[in-house]
């Protein structure tokens, strides 16, 4: 991961998804080149053990060995996106593999070491190495943050989403405003036609009117208050999540959001 020697006071949600990509990466190219020479490796000494010959008494295990080395060899292979779940998922995996491995052929290897003695060391020097780059793999998901990594890239298209919900939701409240405002202004009309005849019937009738006229009002004032405050809240949480994620990678950002304003 590359880290921005320059602190940054304020940005907005599209700067700061600018940022994140040029400044914040996880690579892990050193780490999968070591897998893939550990595992070319591997798989030559199995070979070189498939290769020899030996007597009667070990081909029983030399066969089984091989077969469970060949089942293991096969299962290494790194998922397509390196995302945390899917790279947790891969080191726990092949680590229970190789640990299992270990356990069922033991007493196979044992036997073997007796004519094939160099080739097993071989292969277990190769395993050893696999062991090792796959636990780094699971160290680096860790230390280089990946996990935070991916929360900030996916609460910024949340946030990006969000807009354009938004956007819809100001077009269906336009559109009721517009609604209520047309009937505010036949009331208004009726209330004046009312107002010039002396009839408590209609009187009555007038209170009535005035009454959902006022009830109108509210309601298109609390359509408002409540747009307003769902958006606040939402970029509020949102960005007090995102400003300390963006902290556990060591950057002191103020994320600047028109919404809040």
């Amino acid at each position: 991961m590359k880290f921005f020697k320059k602190r940054t006071k304020e940005l907005t949600i599209p700067q700061l998804s600018l940022f994140m990509t040029k400044n914040v990466e996880f690579i892990l190219d050193k780490e999968v080149l070591e897998l893939k020479k550990a595992k070319i490796s591997l798989n030559s000494a199995i070979k070189e053990l498939e290769s020899r010959k030996g007597s009667r008494k070990t081909s029983t295990p030399k066969k089984s060995y091989l077969s469970q080395i060949k089942s293991f060899h096969k299962k290494i292979t790194l998922p397509k996106e390196f995302t945390h779940s899917k790279l947790n998922k891969f080191t726990e995996e092949r680590l229970n593999s190789l640990k299992e491995f270990s356990s069922n052929s033991s007493k196979d290897s044992i036997k073997l070491k007796t004519e094939f003695k160099s080739e097993i060391r071989t292969i277990e020097r190769n395993l050893s190495w696999l062991n090792y780059t796959i636990k780094i793999i699971k160290v680096e998901i860790t230390n280089r943050k990946l996990k935070t990594i991916e929360d900030i890239h996916s609460r910024i298209k949340n946030i990006n989403n969000f807009n354009l919900s938004r956007n819809d939701k100001i077009k269906r409240l336009q559109k009721e405003k517009s609604k209520l405002i047309d009937k505010e202004a036949e009331f208004s009309k009726r209330i004046d036609k009312l107002r010039k005849v002396n009839n408590p019937t209609v009187f009555k009738e007038l209170n009535n009117i005035i009454k959902q006229l006022d009830q109108i009002t509210k309601e298109l004032i609390k359509v408002s208050e409540q747009e307003d405050t769902i958006e606040k809240n939402y970029f509020k949480k949102e960005i007090r999540k995102l400003e300390s994620d963006l902290k556990k990678l060591g950057y002191d950002i103020r994320i600047k959001n028109a919404a809040m304003d």
